[in-house]
């Protein structure tokens, strides 16, 4: 039997791309990229144009009223040009009542996203700029957290460049 995700459209996300490995919900934090206008199938053999929130994180999501409603409440911005860079939080209500039957669908919660907090890798960089061999600094660099190496490869490639 195939896997349940060759059914479903995988151009846009659904309440599937939700599920965690226990089969609940969970709450994403996406950035709004663009707000556009696409063309869907409409489930009747036709099509229709829906309004599509791209994000930084995930698939497009089509844009339902009441989300726009919320977004709109979340940032006090009418015009969608002004939601590049806002941060929202979506979830998965259940069994909401839409076209005679009960779906699982995409909301956006309202609650603000904290904003995302600047690292501060000064420490870590300044090891890595101190280093007067390219092996101390492979050494220096390898001896970083995964985390720590993303926000410092700027230096490092900067320092390479210097010691080669």
């Amino acid at each position: 039997m195939p896997h349940f995700r060759e059914f479903i459209d995988p151009n846009f996300l659904c309440n599937l791309d939700f599920l965690n490995d226990e089969g609940q919900y969970f709450k994403r934090i996406v950035t709004i990229k663009t707000v556009t206008k696409e063309e869907v199938h409409n489930g009747k053999g036709g099509t229709e144009i829906v309004a599509t929130v791209h994000t930084e994180e995930t698939k497009p999501f089509v844009l339902s009223k009441i989300n726009m409603k919320t977004i709109i409440w979340l940032t006090k911005k009418v015009n969608t040009d002004d939601w590049k860079g806002q941060r929202i939080e979506l979830q998965i209500v259940e069994s909401v009542k839409a076209f005679g039957n009960l779906f699982d669908v995409i909301r956006v919660t309202k609650t603000k996203p904290q904003p995302v907090k600047a690292v501060d890798y000064s420490a870590q960089a300044q090891k890595l700029r101190d280093c007067q061999t390219i092996e101390q600094l492979q050494q220096a660099f390898t001896s970083l957290t995964k985390v720590e190496q993303v926000g410092c490869v700027q230096v490092k490639n900067e320092m390479k460049g210097k010691l080669a």
